[in-house]
Order: structure tokens, then sequence, then C-alpha cells
């Protein structure tokens, strides 16, 4: 199916006559945008638990803001504290 999609989006770019440095950095926008959004996908689905009420929103705010989404997840996410990471891993180091 996607291989479709894809076929479908090139052939409308070649017949716009779009140049083929104009194709190539659309092409990479767009695995940057799918690459930033699965990223943001899989670390919200590993940190369920930390949200709470506000998973369905950040969820939507990744699926539907496009391509600021996923940055305005890792920038605004809530996020474990730093100190119990860092805590945890010195213990683990039994220095």
């Amino acid at each position: 199916m996607s291989d479709l999609i894809i076929q479908s989006l090139f052939y409308r770019m070649v017949t716009l006559n779009l140049s083929p440095l104009l194709i190539t950095v659309i092409v990479i926008l767009i695995i940057i945008q799918l690459t930033l959004e699965v990223a943001a996908l899989i670390d919200l689905y590993k940190r369920r638990k930390n949200f709470k009420d506000n998973l369905v929103l950040w969820l939507i705010i990744i699926i539907f803001v496009n391509t600021i989404g996923p940055i305005i997840y890792f920038a605004f996410a809530p996020r474990e504290s730093a100190i119990s990471d860092e805590n945890t891993e010195w213990n683990d180091l039994n220095l």
C-alpha cells in the first residue's frame, strides 16, 4: 500500500516538471518527518505511564501537527526527573 502511495507521489512530482533537486529535497523532508513521527510515537508508547491524562493529547499533537508535532513532543513532553536517573546510574556502578 505504501509503495503505491510513494509511486503516486513520485508520478505527480514528475508530471509537474519539478527539478530533480527539488524532488530530492521533498523526499528527504518526508523521510525526516516520518522518522520524527515514528520516534515520537515509540517514545510515547514506552513512557505511556508518565502521561496519565495527557496521553491522547500528545498522540493528537504528534500525529496531526505534522513535522512540528514530534518536535513539540520531544521539547515539552514531561520527562522523569534527571536526578533519579543519575542516582540509579551511580548505584548500578557500585563505586
